[in-house]
């Protein structure tokens, strides 16, 4: 079995290195995935003698506690970081000139009504 104090330290460092969720997430896999280091501790105890499989299975919980501690408390860092930086590009200034008023349109019927108008003034009647 490989030293769990190595493990945590090596996957905290993984950790604290990341910049991103992707590169965060890549990590929890590496660590905590189905092919993981923690999760090859996990597969290994079944060879172990029952009395050493106890402690030994205290250990790697523990340990799996604290780099699941780590990623999500970086996790929450990195969102938090991302919301700030998007609601800075996101930001109004409100001292701007609104959009303005903009005129309606005439209803139709009564666009159509001045056409005819039009045309019976053209053919000489008045309206």
């Amino acid at each position: 079995m490989v030293d769990l104090g190595e493990l945590i330290e090596r996957a905290e460092q993984a950790v604290a290195a990341s910049n991103d969720l992707g590169t965060l997430d890549g990590v929890r896999v590496a660590f905590l995935g189905k092919k993981g280091e923690l999760t090859a501790q996990l597969k290994q105890l079944g060879a172990l003698p029952a009395d050493e499989r106890r402690e030994a299975g205290a250990a790697i919980n523990t340990a799996k506690q604290a780099v699941q501690e780590a990623i999500a408390l970086r996790r929450s860092a990195l969102e938090e970081v991302a919301l700030q930086e998007q609601l800075k590009a996101d930001a109004v200034d409100l001292s701007l000139a609104g959009r303005g008023h903009t005129p309606g349109n005439l209803h139709p019927v009564t666009r159509t009504r001045q056409r005819i108008e039009e045309i019976f003034r053209g053919a000489g009647f008045s309206v």
